[in-house]
């Protein structure tokens, strides 16, 4: 004789059967220099989708993903992105990386009536500024921003009298203070902000400035006037605004590839036109 099964129950039964099999896994480890020195901060992502995270001051990350075949990619400013074919099963799976500092190349250039090769590269990036400018309508992503100030040193004594700091230092790592925050942002032209605060975490006392909040630090460089709130309250002008020819300096000091782009990195320095506009 066959027991009644309730109904109600099997129903839930089945319908939980895809979640469980989607269930997230971890996928975890740490990113390194060739020397093994923790690249801190660096940043962990699944390519082709938009999972990511960043490492931890050790160089410690961990990100959730769905069973399944991706590629792992590491990248740190300065060094060469590194890129791993992961198989996601039901355990946890762990991924480390070491990553090479970046080989930028001088290539044989035509240097006209000795102009630095950057500037023709920069023209045709301000060339395009307000094409780039107009190419995103909106966004929303998620923001983990770490914020940390520490001292590297300090004299015992100052002027014969003892440097105290009242508890506010850290003696072992000369921290004192750090603000840990996730929010969501969101983004609409022309100047719709939102920002939602997840979490917020701060130690110590800030002395100096603190970055806890997305909003404030949104940067264009596409803009003609970078508007920078949390750097200064009259912003600056742009390296590649419609006038920037006249307020910097440009040197190439180097070509890679990335991901099939070429990537060139051009020192830029202000002129004597940009700090008087700054001051005026």
């Amino acid at each position: 004789m066959f027991k009644k099964i309730n109904s109600a129950a099997y129903i839930f039964f089945l319908l939980q059967l895809p979640f469980l099999k989607a269930q997230a896994v971890e996928i975890y480890g740490r990113v390194t220099a060739k020397d093994g020195n923790a690249l801190a901060y660096a940043n962990v992502f699944l390519k082709g989708t938009n999972k990511g995270t960043t490492a931890n001051l050790d160089g410690y990350y961990k990100l959730d993903a769905a069973p399944g075949n991706y590629v792992v990619a590491a990248k740190y400013l300065g060094y060469s992105q590194k890129e791993k074919p992961v198989t996601i099963s039901a355990t946890a799976t762990e991924i480390n990386f070491e990553l090479q500092p970046e080989n930028f190349q001088i290539k044989e250039v035509t240097i006209v009536a000795g102009e630095d090769p950057a500037y023709a590269i920069v023209k045709q990036a301000i060339k395009k500024r307000k094409f780039y400018l107009g190419q995103v309508e909106a966004f929303t992503c998620n923001v983990y921003i770490k914020g940390l100030q520490k001292m590297k040193a300090y004299p015992k004594k100052l002027m014969g009298v003892k440097v105290d700091f009242g508890g506010q230092l850290d003696s072992t790592s000369g921290i004192f203070y750090l603000s840990e925050s996730v929010s969501k942002l969101s983004y609409e032209k022309p100047n719709r902000i939102s920002e939602e605060m997840i979490s917020s975490r701060i130690s110590g006392n800030n002395k100096a400035f603190s970055f806890n909040q997305a909003s404030e630090m949104m940067f264009n460089f596409y803009e003609n006037i970078v508007d920078a709130q949390a750097i200064s309250a009259r912003g600056f002008i742009s390296p590649i605004a419609s006038s920037a020819l006249l307020y910097y300096r440009y040197e190439l000091l180097g070509t890679t590839v990335e991901n099939d782009l070429l990537v060139h990195k051009i020192k830029v320095t202000p002129g004597a036109n940009t700090i008087l506009q700054l001051k005026d």
